[in-house]
């Protein structure tokens, strides 16, 4: 039995999916990307033995973010890259849904409507946190923009990370609150 990879997948069904569904152009970017990935359709080079005793052919990588062939790599170190920014403190995870609703809005404009829902994170998280009740300070924030659910289906959700710390003064001011030792100091939403 061959093995089912999402390669697979997307050779067998894409086709005929893309029929039938109004895709933006990335999305069929990146399908393409998949589909092609290490295979002739983008070239590649022969690795052989001086003597001839043997022989093998490397297809070419698309080198696609969204490609799982070949993007582990560049996500591990863009991982890596984002925990170096990070400050040794805890951090709320913050999540950010466009309403389902507005689904096709988003898909008839995504440049336009990327560059609104990170606005609107930021002002809005800038905002809620320069709020003494909250952290007091201008949040740092890391974020990601997600436009795919599990099931392949459009979900634009944005998600980050921002920093439970505020500035040293206040920091300072908590620390005098009687706590017991272990328990962090926490600013919850």
């Amino acid at each position: 039995m061959a093995l089912v990879t999402l390669q697979t997948i997307f050779q067998d069904a894409f086709p005929a999916y893309e029929q039938t569904h109004l895709l933006p152009m990335h999305v069929r970017r990146a399908a393409r990307a998949i589909m092609q990935c290490r295979t002739a359709a983008l070239g590649g080079h022969v690795q052989a033995c001086p003597d001839g005793h043997m022989a093998r052919i490397w297809y070419n990588s698309c080198r696609h973010r969204a490609c799982p062939q070949c993007a582990y790599l560049q996500t591990e170190r863009w991982l890596a890259r984002q925990q170096a920014r990070l400050l040794a403190c805890d951090h709320y995870h913050v999540i950010f849904t466009l309403p389902h609703d507005l689904n096709p809005l988003w898909l008839a404009n995504v440049s336009v409507m990327t560059t609104l829902l990170f606005q609107a994170v930021r002002d809005t998280l800038g905002s809620l946190l320069a709020d003494p009740k909250y952290l007091g300070a201008q949040p740092g924030i890391i974020a990601a923009l997600h436009t795919w659910s599990q099931t392949v289906t459009v979900q634009v959700m944005k998600t980050g990370l921002t920093p439970q710390i505020a500035p040293s003064d206040r920091l300072r001011e908590a620390e005098t609150v009687q706590r017991h030792p272990a328990e962090p100091l926490r600013r919850p939403l």
